[in-house]
C-alpha cells in the first residue's frame, strides 16, 4: 500500500502511558465496561478530523491472515 504509516517501537510502558492518556481524554472510568466502538466513533474520530473521515471496514478473518491493518 503506497499510503502505509510506519511507526517507531513503543515499550510496554510507553503503550500503557499512551492508553491511560486516551482514557482521561474519553472519560473511561471502567475498563470492565469499555465501549471501544462508541470510543472509536466519539472520541477518536472527533480528535483526528484533520486527517479525513473516519472509514471503519470490517471483514472475515481467514486463517493465517492479518487480523489487523491500518492504512
Amino acid at each position: 500500500m503506497r499510503r502505509d504509516h510506519y511507526v517507531t517501537y513503543r515499550s510496554e510502558e510507553d503503550i500503557a502511558n499512551i492508553a491511560f492518556r486516551w482514557r482521561q481524554v474519553g472519560n473511561v472510568t471502567n475498563d470492565a465496561n469499555f465501549d471501544i466502538v462508541d470510543f472509536v466513533e466519539n472520541v477518536l474520530s472527533k480528535r483526528f478530523t484533520a486527517k479525513g473521515a473516519l472509514q471503519i471496514r470490517l471483514f472475515d478473518a481467514v486463517p493465517g491472515d492479518h487480523l489487523a491493518s491500518v492504512t
